[in-house]
């Protein structure tokens, strides 16, 4: 029975995904008489649905050319190991890296108190 009902929970999953895409693009605005037309909003990817909705152009917006590599700040996030391995779907990667990242935060957040405690005595 447990078989059936995930097999149930995944063909609904499969038509809410369907239900999710975007509509084609619909003229919705009206054309006002001697205008000119200076934008318009582009269709959604294919699989924008996965990609929380995002247009192509925002869906790109992190990426990370090899050009851009030699001229990036060594803080920006693009380089963040984390963030690399979370865009190209190595979540394990990801998460033990953030992980560390966070076990570094706090230990300096430790050192930098127990040195205004020994400036304060």
């Amino acid at each position: 029975e447990q078989k059936k009902s995930k097999q149930n929970d995944e063909a609904v999953k499969s038509e809410n995904d369907e239900a999710d895409d975007m509509p084609e693009v619909q003229e919705t605005v009206q054309v006002v008489p001697g205008s000119k037309l200076l934008w318009r909003i582009p269709s959604r990817p294919p699989n924008s649905t996965q990609m929380y909705n995002f247009t192509s152009f925002a869906v790109t917006l992190n990426e990370l050319d090899e050009d851009m590599k030699a001229i990036l700040a060594p803080t920006d996030c693009r380089l963040r190991p984390d963030i690399r391995g979370m865009e190209n779907g190595d979540m394990d990667l990801a998460s033990r890296e953030k992980e560390r990242l966070e076990d570094k935060q706090r230990a300096s957040r430790r050192e930098r108190a127990k040195s205004e405690e020994e400036i304060g005595r």
